[in-house]
């Protein structure tokens, strides 16, 4: 299909619908690019258009308008004059009901905004899908096209068959702009999917990419065990659905959404995806639930400070390694490794005395790769300091709390109050762990100075012993106490075995 025939293809979403606008996307896969026409409700226009400036959980400023070709708007099927003012913003002076561009593929630090590699197709709604401003809060229609051929559809809203003429595809309804922009989805024949439930909530797996050899049961089982630490820690989920969208040979890392996750994988052994499997499944919690002011609702055209980022991707990444051990796909003593292997990453930021956590965060926006500013990794420092906030409040409640109290206390209150402000984690480890892990808070995160790693672990009964960590010969009987315990959750919300299929 070539560009002109699919201009001449836009005269869908012609009848009322009750949603605020609808999104139609389909493909072209002789120029490689998509084609995107957002349609407003009969009777209503905007004077402005929009397209994001980051996407969620990538904290870098991509400018996705820049990546439109041949936008145009109408007003009751007339084109009207727009002015682009700004990198990611239009203004129709009198006003537009609808708009179709053309959009080119992009990617971010971690994932795919929009992809099409031979018959496959990944779309993450921040690089493709703008918004008409004053409508972004109410009900939206995604309507994804089929093309030619056999092809799979899988997203994270679950879709229905949709047909108009001699067309069809997918339809998913969403509850604001929000929700569609944070649920990718993926086509491609060759798509492997399995499913399985755990306390009757499905969960799915998908493969695609350079998928033939993989193991769909095995990777299943890894990902049922981050499920089941999840329930076991916090109680319950957060979404009525969730997919994990494995990437087999895309780019790598991860990217986190409200109910589904990208995964981009390069071995087809699932215990090297585990740590990644985790750490992306955590944030269905720990980002998407426990979040803080500016993360929610999203101000998606201009960057957003988060001081706090050490403890979303960090303490992230110490509570899906923590989750590995007690799920049995690490030993204590692999933790123990892993935990001083991160110490020495961190002995290897020399700026770590200029910047702290805290301002490695909320700089971020001023440095590619999303990892922080100033040289200072907040996922690396953040996971030591969430290690050693985790050991001080244990030794500060003798024994009877952990960094779960923390997490779980803060989804109570995200689920209740809404994102936390600036302040109140460290309220809450004083809470739990006293005034010393309050203190202990402020050398780590809030200041740049060296972590006082020797008397945290030497309190916990653990001594460094070369590159890694182990139980101290002689601790006191507290010390002993708690590093027995570790890293076990003194109150799991479930402490029963959640009921798998």
């Amino acid at each position: 299909m070539g560009r002109h025939s699919l201009f001449a293809l836009i005269a869908l979403c012609a009848t009322t619908v009750s949603q605020a606008a609808t999104y139609e996307f389909r493909r072209d896969p002789e120029s490689g690019k998509g084609l995107v026409t957002v349609s407003l409700k009969t009777g209503e226009k905007s004077t402005r258009f929009e397209m994001p400036a980051w996407a969620p959980g990538d904290y870098q400023l991509f400018d996705f308008g820049g990546l439109l070709e041949g936008v145009q708007f109408t007003l009751k099927g007339k084109p009207v004059k727009s002015e682009f003012v700004s990198p990611n913003s239009w203004v129709i002076p009198e006003g537009a009901d609808r708009v179709t561009a053309l959009v080119n593929q992009s990617r971010g630090n971690f994932s795919p905004m929009f992809l099409m590699q031979g018959d496959l197709t990944y779309v993450n709604g921040s690089g493709v899908f703008g918004w008409f401003v004053g409508f972004d809060d109410e009900q939206h229609r995604l309507i994804v096209v089929r093309g030619e051929g056999a092809e799979k559809y899988l997203g994270a809203k679950q879709s229905s068959i949709w047909e108009s003429g001699e067309e069809s595809g997918w339809q998913s309804e969403f509850k604001s702009y929000e929700e569609l922009i944070d649920s990718p989805f993926v086509i491609s024949p060759k798509l492997r999917v399995q499913e399985f439930r755990v306390a009757k909530v499905p969960h799915v797996v998908a493969a695609f990419g350079k998928a033939e050899a993989v193991d769909m049961k095995v990777f299943a089982e890894v990902a049922q065990k981050s499920v089941e630490e999840g329930l076991k820690t916090f109680g319950d989920f957060p979404y009525d659905r969730y997919v994990f969208f494995g990437h087999f040979g895309g780019i790598g890392g991860g990217l986190e959404h409200r109910n589904s996750t990208r995964l981009g994988l390069w071995s087809t052994d699932p215990k090297d995806a585990a740590g990644l499997i985790f750490h992306e499944f955590a944030h269905a919690y720990n980002v998407k639930q426990i979040r803080p002011v500016g993360l929610g609702p999203f101000d998606h055209t201009r960057a957003v400070p988060v001081p706090t980022l050490w403890w979303l991707e960090g303490a992230t990444d110490y509570l899906a390694s923590v989750w590995q051990v007690r799920a049995g796909l690490m030993s204590k003593a692999d933790l123990m490794r892993e935990m001083a292997g991160t110490h020495q990453s961190v002995l290897a930021m020399p700026s770590r005395f200029q910047v702290s956590l805290e301002e490695s965060g909320r700089r971020v926006f001023e440095s590619r790769g999303s990892t922080g500013f100033g040289g200072v990794n907040y996922y690396t420092k953040g996971k030591m300091a969430a290690f050693l906030l985790d050991l001080s409040i244990r030794t500060g409640s003798d024994g009877t709390k952990c960094l779960d109290d923390v997490f779980r206390a803060l989804y109570d209150e995200a689920r209740k109050d809404g994102p936390y402000k600036d302040g109140r984690i460290r309220e809450l480890i004083v809470e739990f762990g006293g005034e010393t892990a309050g203190e202990l808070y402020d050398q780590c995160v809030t200041k740049p100075v060296e972590m006082p790693i020797g008397p945290v672990l030497g309190q916990a009964g653990i001594r460094m012993v070369g590159r890694t960590f182990a139980a101290e010969p002689q601790p006191t009987p507290l010390g002993k106490k708690v590093f027995e315990a570790y890293p076990s959750d003194l109150s799991p919300r479930s402490e029963t075995a959640p009921v798998s299929e």
